[in-house]
């Protein structure tokens, strides 16, 4: 058997190496596609279980009375927040009108110059400055509202 010519087994090296290097490159984007795909899957079940969040919020709207159930989507994510007639009549017959706040993290959560931990915390709506203030609070997926009328938490 002849010996090859040191300028083949070079040229075979280097091709060797481009090959491992195509394989290896093939074997990271099929890894990236295969994570792509568990995160879509991920994010898909999590927009189910916030849609069926938001659809159980608004049938409880519809069955206590309430004037209306706001759902609202901010980026990616849903937030369900009951609208009730008794909240306009709240001041009259309950005292102030106000809201039972807590977050749904261990860390907690601040919002609207407030800062909320898994204990509920009463915010009474004359506090707060203005309705921008109340929508960011309503609106936060990581807290959890009830009106004030409510069992806190």
């Amino acid at each position: 058997m002849a010996k090859k010519p040191k300028a083949d087994a070079v040229a075979d090296a280097a091709a060797k190496a481009e090959a491992d290097r195509l394989a290896a490159e093939a074997q990271a984007q099929a890894a990236a596609q295969a994570e792509a795909a568990r995160i879509a899957a991920a994010q898909a079940e999590a927009d189910a279980k916030l849609q069926a969040d938001a659809d159980r919020i608004a049938a409880e709207a519809a069955a206590d009375g309430s004037t209306h159930a706001v759902v609202t989507t901010i980026g990616d994510q849903t937030a369900g927040v009951l609208v009730t007639k008794a909240a306009a009549k709240a001041g009259a017959e309950f005292g102030p009108p106000a809201i039972w706040v807590k977050s749904k993290s261990e860390r907690g959560r601040r919002r609207a110059g407030f800062a909320f931990t898994r204990e509920p915390t009463l915010i009474f709506l004359e506090n707060l400055h203005g309705p921008g203030e109340l929508e960011a609070i309503l609106s936060d997926p990581e807290l959890i509202v009830t009106k004030a009328n409510d069992t806190a938490g």
